[in-house]
């Protein structure tokens, strides 16, 4: 199944190859394009101001979200401290629940924090659900180049878009560009990163779970402190 996304801009879109709920379906792949009227943004829960989750054709499709807090300087050359910030509204069943992560990196530019954040959600994305979902940013630079040839960005970057085409090719997941005002759940989460990496960082990540009806120890948490994270350093995780 595969479904058409507007980007923040009116006249672009994005196409999602997806197939919801786990479900093995045969090789004959059916189109369905959802147009603006067709296509939502669900109220945020409980009220909170959290970003929203798309909507289309009555599916429930999980999103992510992921930012990252650095000087903005991109043309050093320098290595530097970034935190960052992931959100994943994942409150279709069977999760039902949002995942609040944190963490930091050694990068050498913002748009190298950028896909790193983006490579730390979708990390956590792929293994949460096994199966198609999409990843928001607000870093344009960012959607851009996961459609680039590795040949064609900057050799610092390629590390890091080799794996994220990977696992695109695995899990099928799809990049939008989104306003930063709809990005703020992330970019407080990053934020509170870099905050948390400039006082005390202990080596072992702060992991809790406040969903009532998740199983102890939360599988979600589990799941996420089970796999190794590479140069990524996880400091923060809250599953609500």
């Amino acid at each position: 199944m595969t479904y058409t996304f507007p980007f923040a801009r009116d006249d672009a879109v994005c196409t999602c190859n997806a197939s919801f709920g786990g479900l093995r379906t045969r090789t004959q792949r059916i189109v369905l394009s959802v147009h603006i009227p067709q296509f939502a943004w669900l109220p945020p829960k409980h009220g909170a101001r959290f970003p929203t989750v798309l909507q289309a054709a009555g599916v429930i499709i999980p999103v992510g979200f992921s930012d990252a807090s650095l000087p903005p300087d991109g043309r050093t050359a320098d290595w530097n401290d970034a935190g960052l910030g992931v959100f994943l509204d994942l409150r279709a069943p069977p999760l039902a629940c949002l995942v609040h992560m944190q963490a930091n990196v050694r990068v050498s530019s913002v748009l190298m924090a950028e896909l790193a954040a983006v490579l730390l959600g979708v990390k956590a994305a792929a293994l949460l659900l096994g199966h198609s979902f999409v990843w928001a940013s607000d870093s344009l630079l960012a959607v851009r180049y996961m459609t680039q040839d590795l040949s064609q960005v900057p050799w610092r970057l390629r590390p890091i878009l080799s794996e994220l085409h990977h696992l695109q090719a695995r899990h099928h997941f799809q990049m939008i560009k989104i306003p930063r005002a709809q990005n703020s759940e992330a970019h407080r989460l990053a934020v509170a990163a870099k905050r948390r990496h400039l006082g005390s960082v202990t080596d072992a990540p702060s992991m809790s779970c406040v969903v009532q009806f998740h199983s102890t120890p939360c599988n979600v948490l589990f799941g996420i402190n089970s796999v190794s994270w590479g140069s990524l350093r996880l400091s923060s995780v809250l599953c609500s």
